[in-house]
């Protein structure tokens, strides 16, 4: 009986503790929506085709959303040297970071170091030519990626 009581004291303890710190350490707590959501994201039958942006065209930048459903757009491919601006667009801190998780190794640099809060941006320059897969550390199912051509 003893170890009984002790088991339910230690789940009650871990329970309170995600319930009260998850939220500071990114964790989302979501009800379960059992109506359809609003758009589907099924995984494409096809290659889709990359958004190709030039420098001169964006003044050296480029707008990525970060969502509750991933970055916007997903995939895209840039001019050496293009800046891109990753906008937290949702409630909960977003973590850009190149893949692979955790290490973060695919294009050394790029990193926000830590989560951006919503409403709050990180900018990174691309200056390497190089495909790399990007992903949200707090999150790491949601990925895209970034393309860098001359």
């Amino acid at each position: 009986m003893k170890t009984i009581l002790i088991i339910v004291g230690f789940l009650a303890v871990l329970g309170l503790g995600w319930y009260f710190y998850g939220p500071a350490l990114g964790i989302r707590y979501e009800k379960p929506n059992n109506s359809p959501p609003a758009e589907s994201f099924a995984l494409p039958t096809s290659t889709p085709t990359p958004t190709v942006v030039s420098s001169e065209e964006t003044g050296v930048k480029f707008a990525v959303s970060m969502t509750s459903s991933g970055f916007v757009p997903s995939q895209i491919t840039i001019k050496k040297g293009t800046a891109i601006v990753f906008t937290n667009n949702d409630t909960v801190p977003h973590w850009p970071a190149s893949s692979k998780h955790p290490s973060h190794l695919d294009y050394p640099g790029f990193d926000s170091l830590g989560g951006v809060a919503p409403g709050a941006s990180y900018t990174y320059t691309f200056n390497e030519v190089k495909s790399i897969g990007v992903h949200d550390h707090l999150n790491p199912s949601l990925f895209g990626k970034i393309t860098v051509i001359e």
